[in-house]
C-alpha cells in the first residue's frame, strides 16, 4: 500500500503510520478527488478544495501518472464504483499529454462525445462494461485547419450499450489502431464496413457474431 501513512512511501509530517486510531470522520486525502470514502463533516466540494490546495503534485493522487514535465499521462479508474452520467468532457481538453486513460468495470452512463479524442496522444481508451448508449462518435478530422493524427492503439468499448452501426471512421481516422473490442453492445452491423481495409495494423477485432 503507498500512501501518506505507509511504510512504503512515508512522510515526515503523518509518523504514525503503522498504528493509528479513527474517529469515523476522516477524509481520504490520498483518493481525492477519487474518493473511496469521506465522512468529513464538510460537504464533498469543502473537502475537495481543501485537499486540493494542499496537493498540487501529480505523485499526491493515486491512479493517475506523469511524465517528468509532470503533464499527466495516464488515468486509470478501472474498477472505482463510479456511476452515472460522464462529466469529464468539459475538462478533458486539459490534459494535452494523455496517453491511457481507463474507466472501463464502473457504471458510467450517457453518450460518448467525440470530445473523449481530444489528446491526439491518447493511445489506449478502455471504457469496457460501463453504461454508455447511443452511436459510437468518430473522432474530430482536424483542429482549425490541420488535420489531425491520432496515435491510438488500443480501443476497447465492449460491454455497453452503444447502438447504430459501427462508424467507419474508426479505421479511416486511427492509422495505427491495434485492438478493437466492440463486442456486447448492441450494435446494428449486419456487415464488418469495408474500410476495415484501411487499418493495416489492426490485430484484433471482437464485435458480435454478423
Amino acid at each position: 500500500m503507498q500512501g501518506k501513512y505507509s511504510i512504503d512511501k512515508p512522510q515526515a509530517d503523518y509518523l504514525h503510520r503503522e498504528a493509528f486510531s479513527t474517529n469515523g470522520s476522516e477524509a481520504d486525502s490520498d483518493m481525492v478527488p477519487y474518493c473511496d470514502w469521506m465522512w468529513q463533516g464538510d460537504s464533498p466540494q469543502a473537502t475537495y478544495d481543501r485537499v486540493m490546495r494542499d496537493s498540487n503534485q501529480c505523485q499526491d493522487f493515486t491512479y493517475i501518472r506523469c511524465d517528468h514535465e509532470g503533464n499527466v499521462i495516464e488515468i486509470n479508474l478501472e474498477g472505482r464504483g463510479l456511476s452515472g452520467a460522464f462529466h469529464i468532457y468539459s475538462i478533458l481538453p486539459a490534459f494535452t499529454h494523455l496517453e491511457h486513460l481507463n474507466l472501463g468495470y464502473n457504471m458510467l452512463t450517457g453518450g460518448l462525445s467525440s470530445t473523449i479524442f481530444t489528446s491526439t496522444r491518447l493511445e489506449t481508451l478502455t471504457l469496457t462494461k460501463n453504461a454508455f448508449s447511443g452511436p459510437i462518435p468518430c473522432p474530430p478530422i482536424s483542429r482549425g485547419h490541420i488535420a489531425t493524427e491520432y496515435q491510438f492503439a488500443e480501443l476497447s468499448l465492449g460491454n455497453n450499450q452503444f447502438t447504430g452501426p459501427l462508424p467507419s471512421c474508426l479505421f479511416t481516422m486511427l492509422p495505427k489502431l491495434r485492438d478493437l473490442d466492440v463486442s456486447q453492445n448492441p450494435l446494428s452491423m449486419p456487415t464488418i464496413p469495408a474500410e476495415i481495409r484501411a487499418a493495416q495494423h489492426l490485430v484484433t477485432f471482437a464485435a458480435n457474431e454478423v
